[in-house]
């Protein structure tokens, strides 16, 4: 769903703002293994993984473009919002857990790209849009010590998991 304003100036020049939200099913995981030195100069097997999920998003753009009869070329930013569920597990080879968590929220980031609209009446436009979303990073794993049943540990101050994604969007719009 989307909601704007558009002002042309001169005769070939367009000023606007828009707003719009969107369902998404955007995931992504990663997963690292290595070794865990451990008692006796032997290493113990350690998975990690994370996933992150978009579930919905949304952005407050202006927009700037060149008409040339019904068809507008423009430039799009501004801000961009979004549900990010972040999940973490960190488990032995055996699996057996050694730490796990998530956290979700909404996440305040930017958006930019590029479009056309077609104009097919005075009221109905086509229109096909690039956006290239960032909603930032966030921190996991915080502050976490990963004990083995020996005498060595490791010690993660910070895991971060970016959150971007590019998105190619086309619509109907009705203009009143």
């Amino acid at each position: 769903m989307q909601v704007g304003y558009n002002y042309q100036f001169g005769p070939n020049f367009l000023v606007g703002v828009e707003a719009d939200i969107a369902a998404a099913s955007i995931k992504s995981d990663s997963s690292s293994h290595f070794d865990l030195p451990s008692w006796g100069n032997s290493t113990r097997p350690l998975d990690i993984g994370v996933e992150t999920k978009v579930d919905w998003f949304g952005t407050i753009r202006g927009r700037l473009g060149f008409t040339a009869d019904n068809l507008l070329f423009y430039g799009t930013g501004g801000a961009a919002y979004g549900n990010v569920k972040t999940s973490y597990n960190i488990n032995y080879d055996d699996g057996s857990n050694v730490l796990s968590g998530s956290s979700s929220d909404t996440r305040w980031g930017w958006a930019a790209g590029a479009g056309f609209e077609y104009g097919i009446t005075k009221n109905i436009t086509l229109k096909a849009e690039y956006l290239y979303v960032d909603l930032g990073s966030s921190d996991v794993a915080g502050e976490t010590v990963i004990r083995d049943t020996g005498w060595r540990y490791i010690e993660a101050s910070s895991a971060d998991v970016d959150t971007n994604f590019h998105t190619i969007k086309a619509g109907l719009n009705y203009k009143f």
